[in-house]
């Protein structure tokens, strides 16, 4: 089945501006009231020697991460050493420091890949069909045109997400030709159409009709280059400390040294410092963030609504259950409900639900989630004194799978922050 780009959550609409007005004021007043004030509500880091391994049924581990090998992750635990199968594990994270955008510092290069990774790099050019490049975590890379989408180059304040905003908008006459954002301001730039031929610190040559030209480089914004073919198969992705992804076919740890075997640049040797988190995939698994909700209700306790969010909490920070910080998942608040469009295509849903930790003790939210219209099993009531729920459901055959959050028993909306992460869709 496709799966469908996550798009921004939009409410639905207040009743009356006054009602807006009540509701925003109580909610806000209410929660401030509850947060005790100069509470340190950010979870303690893990010792930096201890990893935190999530498996497919959203069950997690914590030890120290002795070895990986093409089909296994050694893991000493409190209790002993496991063996664990790479196939059963979802994700290694190996630093709970934030991990920055790339895609969202001012005046930074980003090489895009194939796959859409993001690399952020400290220095670019390209020679004989191939790009070069130096990232902060990930060391130096050399990778074929073919493995790259897009190169972008902002001006001092802006980012690369604005220059690939920009260039998305464009549409290209020919579509075997790169296309180049050409100017001062990304506003005013102009689109050109040519073949990328070099690039250096200096200058970016391009043929253009048949000749070669020369553009200085500080006037280049971004290039997207054609002829991009994407990795057939890859069992995950790694993310360095700063932000950048790669994509990978296989992955092993030994002395200390993780050897990415990556599509695009081929074995990279990295130093395990470097790395923040090991993301595996499956063709039998699913996020369910892959997919956007086709229909969203939100309202709160007076009409004003509270709109999920996609990898913050319903409060606008990092996700954090039991002291642990997710990268991704939901941010639900009550009233909320999410429906999703599945095709029957999953036989089970995981995930681990709970009140953030920012908020609590407070909170109290029920929890439902409905098969094609129908409960399966139980509401599930979640409380700011309470541990995170970790929830295995059997969903064979459903079309549509539907989250609800709804107010608990006392009737409030106040600090109902409720966070959905790890949500996996099993065949």
């Amino acid at each position: 089945m496709t799966k469908t780009p996550n798009k921004k959550a939009i409410g639905p609409g207040p009743k009356g501006r006054l009602s807006v007005g009540l509701g925003v004021l109580a909610g806000t007043l209410l929660a401030a009231a509850l947060t005790a004030p100069g509470e340190d509500t950010k979870p303690p880091p893990p010792p930096s020697d201890q990893v935190r391994v999530e498996l497919n049924d959203a069950q997690t581990l914590q030890g120290k991460l002795e070895a990986v090998t093409g089909e296994t992750v050694v893991l000493v635990t409190a209790q002993g050493k496991r063996d664990l199968p790479l196939s059963g594990v979802s994700e290694l994270t190996l630093s709970s420091a934030p991990m920055p955008s790339p895609l969202d510092q001012d005046g930074k290069l980003v090489v895009l890949t194939a796959g859409q990774e993001p690399v952020l790099v400290s220095r670019l050019a390209m020679a004989g069909g191939k790009v070069e490049m130096t990232s902060v975590s990930l060391g130096r890379l050399v990778a074929p045109l073919a493995g790259v989408s897009m190169l972008l180059m902002p001006p001092p304040g802006r980012t690369p997400a604005d220059v690939r905003r920009k260039l998305t908008e464009i549409k290209t006459a020919d579509e075997a030709a790169d296309l180049f954002l050409v100017g001062e301001q990304i506003e005013q730039a102009m689109p050109v159409e040519g073949v990328l031929k070099a690039m250096d610190e200096q200058f970016v040559t391009l043929d253009w009709k048949g000749q070669d030209q020369r553009i200085a480089r500080k006037k280049v914004m971004g290039v997207v280059l054609a002829g991009t073919r994407r990795p057939d198969k890859v069992i995950g992705r790694v993310a360095g400390v700063d932000g950048s992804e790669l994509a990978m076919t296989k992955i092993e740890l030994a002395g200390g040294q993780f050897t990415i075997h990556s599509p695009l640049a081929g074995a990279v040797r990295v130093a395990r410092p470097a790395l923040a988190r090991i993301r595996l995939v499956s063709d039998k698994i699913a996020s369910l963030l892959d997919f956007a909700p086709a229909a969203a209700r939100h309202h709160g306790l007076l009409d004003a609504g509270f709109p999920h969010r996609l990898n913050r909490s319903a409060g606008g920070k990092p996700l954090s259950l039991d002291g642990k910080a997710y990268a991704t998942g939901l941010g639900l608040h009550s009233f909320c409900e999410l429906t999703y469009d599945l095709g029957g295509a999953y036989s089970k849903l995981v995930f681990l639900a709970g009140i953030d930790d920012a908020v609590r003790p407070n909170g109290d939210a029920v929890l439902t989630v409905l098969a094609d219209d129908k409960p399966l099993g139980e509401p599930v009531r979640l409380t700011g004194k309470d541990k995170a729920r970790s929830l295995s459901l059997d969903i064979a055959g459903a079309k549509r799978v539907t989250l609800r959050v709804e107010f608990g028993p006392d009737k409030l909306d106040v600090a109902d922050h409720v966070d959905i992460v790890s949500a996996r869709l099993i065949k």
